[in-house]
């Protein structure tokens, strides 16, 4: 493989792309995903990619546990082969080669190995994908009713974090939370959202109950932080 081994923050990364290193960046120096708190929590990653953000929360003490989600085989791989470089940490965390959804399907993407983190239900609209080098594949969507509320119900004594990052599927997936009620067992979300706006999801996450700080981070994405009022 055509990469490096980065170490940071005495964790290991097998990292193959300038968008690995900024994404890195993103995490650890960054820190958009750096929530602070007494309580004990488990974290869904919403969004796994190569495992940047999930080998972040699983250094936070009172993360007891970490479901991550990728739905690309090959990124899924690269996730797993950096948890295997830090066996102190990523024995929190369980990883599924699928993505979630508004329902279980087979979704047709491009991927682009020099921009993995863009791969999704986006396709061409994502700035980062080139066309002239990315491949169509297939990817495993399930329906998240399926596979969400039984995990949560592992771990009634915790509060529970959503990370979700997933190009595009962040709409269909906060509308079957809310659809399914789901909501009522999410404390604490970070949700970056692509090209259709923030307005949609602000609206869905206030009427679930939740304070909502809302960002831009450019014309076509953006960044919501949503805390369930006490």
């Amino acid at each position: 493989k055509n990469g490096v081994i980065a170490q940071f923050n005495n964790l290991k990364f097998f990292i193959e792309s300038p968008e690995e290193f900024y994404i890195l960046s993103e995490v650890f120096v960054e820190k958009d995903y750096n929530f602070l708190s007494v309580d004990n929590f488990v974290v869904f990653d919403i969004g796994m990619n190569i495992g940047i953000s999930s080998l972040f929360f699983s250094k936070i003490e009172n993360v007891h546990k970490i479901y991550s989600f990728e739905p690309v085989l090959e990124t899924y791989n690269q996730a797993k082969y950096n948890f295997d470089l830090n066996p102190e940490f990523s024995t929190k965390i369980e990883a599924f080669n699928f993505g979630l959804g508004g329902n279980t399907r087979v979704e047709k993407v491009f991927f682009d190995n020099q921009a993995k983190g863009n791969c999704g239900i986006r396709l061409e609209l994502s700035p980062s994908i080139n066309l002239n080098r990315a491949v169509e594949i297939d990817i495993p969507i399930k329906d998240v009713q399926t596979i969400i509320p039984s995990l949560i119900e592992k771990h009634t004594d915790k509060k529970i974090f959503f990370k979700i990052d997933c190009e595009g599927a962040e709409y269909e997936i906060i509308e079957r939370l809310s659809e399914q009620k789901i909501f009522d067992f999410i404390d604490y979300l970070v949700i970056e959202w692509h090209d259709k706006g923030a307005t949609s999801i602000e609206k869905i996450l206030l009427a679930n109950n939740f304070n909502v700080i809302s960002r831009n981070l450019g014309l076509i994405s953006g960044i919501i932080y949503a805390i369930k009022k006490v």
